[in-house]
């Protein structure tokens, strides 16, 4: 049950606080009270988006806190787990924070969450049901929901689903390979063409250095030749050499040890740099006179180095390096090429198997959808005769939308495939004896529309686990002995859960529980809304008020009691 609900800031809401009891509650007002901002502030905690013109004038941040008193089911367990979120004993708690620029912020158990996970959770504890939702009866698409979930379809509907998002992915894929393949043929004898001048190039980054570094060598042979022979002279070569002046040096050296041992490391030193010179000097002197200059050569490389340059610019590349990958990539493209006939094949294996899978869980749902169909109607005429439609009958139509392209086949006819299965729910009524059966979206009343989806508000509150139930003024439309059943029908859903109703009906609000009163009120130019859990003596004023309107005579009074007392 929803114990406890507190909105701070929350459009005209300064603060309050409301404290919720078992059963069946109503909660009464005049029109512009108030009454809808509570729902409101329930439907954001249920994971509605949220915007900054919902905070309060002046105001920065507008919070709305929920508790949720209710024994937690595997499937909410679940929820909260996969969410991370730490479940609490037999309690949930729900808080949504907006801020000034619009930043919203949700919670569940002190952990923050965002509204995906938020909306999981709320629906599986709160069933709420707005002023213009009851429309939604008008639009047959909103049919099949109402259907499965009395049905409990939904391990079936799921698992159907998953089956047709697979068929979905695969047959884009199947298109995708398909398309490619078009585009490879196109761009194929490009890419061979391409890859046979790279290929016929013969690319190798190392040996491309070596060549270039050759290139130089010999574009620079006289220059290398000069200056080799005048290291080799200067070193090694001359009489007047820097090796004759080491020998020379050397000499001296041996003298000066010979007394003073202290140099004998110096000698040592002095010998190893004569040995470096001569190694110096010799290679020197073997590198000039090896020294080759080749034009035939310079001109085969420079053919070379012209043909790489010509592949660069052409490809806009910027080294051999990338040449080579671009090399790889082309082999690639061809090779994958080759593969597209062999990957069409699987993906069309892949999408006629997803599709008899797809067409057997569709015959499944239709198949059950036709067995609880009779029973939904059934329901849904005894609670309409009970809510004062005598002569209404109720039919559910089951139909498809055959196509030669539809994925779904039965009994080897093609069917148009949707996200729900292949069938196409719409509800009709008849609300007078005699009247055959003609469209819901085309006959009912407003009155006759609220009291149809109270049935199926009635009939699914039976079949779900919901524990708490929202109705805002779902009662519109009717009124006198109507409107007394409908009470009537309202207390029975209550029995087994929480049931909070917004109504402006005094033969609905009599029936009720615990009754809550919303009013307005201005002090120094603001507005202020206030919730109040009425007492006997108040709930009669109340009630009388609804009766009568403003002026409360004596006999509204009575006439209140007398309403209080019979229910």
């Amino acid at each position: 049950m929803l114990k406890r609900l507190f909105i701070k800031n929350f459009a005209i809401v300064d603060e309050l606080e409301v404290q919720f009891e078992n059963g069946f509650q109503v909660i009464t007002g005049e029109t512009g009270a108030g009454k809808s901002i509570l729902v409101g502030a329930i439907s954001l905690l249920c994971g509605e988006r949220a915007s900054s013109d919902l905070i309060r004038t002046d105001a920065q941040k507008a919070i709305i806190e929920a508790e949720i008193a209710t024994r937690q089911t595997d499937e909410v367990l679940a929820t909260l787990r996969d969410a991370s979120i730490e479940p609490f004993d037999n309690l949930i708690l729900l808080r949504r924070e907006i801020n000034s620029s619009g930043v919203s912020r949700a919670f569940i158990n002190d952990t923050p969450v965002n509204l995906n996970v938020m909306n999981r959770v709320t629906r599986q504890l709160m069933d709420l049901h707005g002023q213009h939702q009851h429309q939604s009866l008008l639009y047959p698409v909103n049919h099949i929901s109402y259907l499965d979930a009395f049905g409990q379809l939904g391990t079936l509907k799921d698992k159907y689903r998953e089956i047709f998002n697979f068929y979905n992915q695969t047959a884009e894929q199947l298109r995708r390979l398909q398309a490619q393949k078009r585009a490879a043929i196109d761009r194929h004898d490009l890419y061979s063409f391409q890859l046979n001048e790279l290929r016929t190039a013969n690319l190798d980054a190392d040996v491309w250095h070596e060549l270039k570094n050759e290139g130089r060598i010999l574009e620079n042979s006289e220059m290398l030749y000069k200056a080799a022979q005048t290291v080799s002279g200067l070193l090694y070569e001359s009489d007047e050499s820097a090796l004759t002046s080491v020998a020379k040096a050397m000499e001296q050296l041996r003298q000066i040890a010979a007394v003073d041992a202290s140099f004998e490391e110096t000698v040592k030193e002095l010998e190893s740099a004569r040995l470096s010179l001569e190694e110096i000097g010799r290679q020197t002197q073997n590198y000039y006179n090896n020294l080759q200059f080749n034009p035939e050569r310079l001109e085969e490389i420079r053919n070379r180095e012209a043909e790489i340059e010509w592949l660069l610019k052409k490809y806009q590349k910027n080294s051999m390096e990338e040449l080579i990958e671009l090399e790889k990539q082309l082999s690639d493209a061809v090779k994958e090429m080759g593969n597209y006939d062999v990957q069409i094949e699987e993906t069309e294996k892949a999408l006629q198997a997803a599709k008899k899978e797809l067409s057997e869980l569709a015959e499944q749902l239709s198949l059950k959808r036709k067995t609880v169909a009779e029973q939904f109607a059934l329901k849904i005429e005894d609670v309409l005769h009970t809510l004062g439609m005598d002569s209404a009958g109720f039919t559910v139509k089951i139909s498809r939308e055959e196509t030669l392209a539809g994925p779904i086949e039965i009994n080897n006819r093609h069917y148009k495939a949707f996200d729900t299965g292949c069938d196409i729910i719409e509800f009709y009524v008849t609300t007078n004896a005699g009247e055959s059966a003609r469209p819901l979206s085309k006959i009912a009343s407003g009155g006759e529309i609220s009291r149809t989806m109270l049935a199926v508000k009635s009939i699914l509150a039976s079949s779900d686990n919901i524990p708490v139930l929202i109705f805002d003024e779902i009662d519109s439309g009717i009124s006198g002995q109507v409107a007394q059943i409908v009470g009537d029908k309202m207390k029975q859903i209550a029995k087994d859960r929480q049931l909070i109703v917004i109504t402006h009906l005094p033969q609905i609000a009599a029936q009720a529980r615990t009754h809550y009163s919303v009013s307005k009120s201005t002090d120094n130019g603001r507005t202020f809304v206030t919730v109040r859990q009425l007492s006997a003596e108040e709930r009669v004023k109340e009630i009388a008020g609804l009766l009568a309107g403003k002026s409360i005579s004596e006999q509204a009074l009575e006439n209140a009691r007398d309403l209080l007392l019979s229910n």
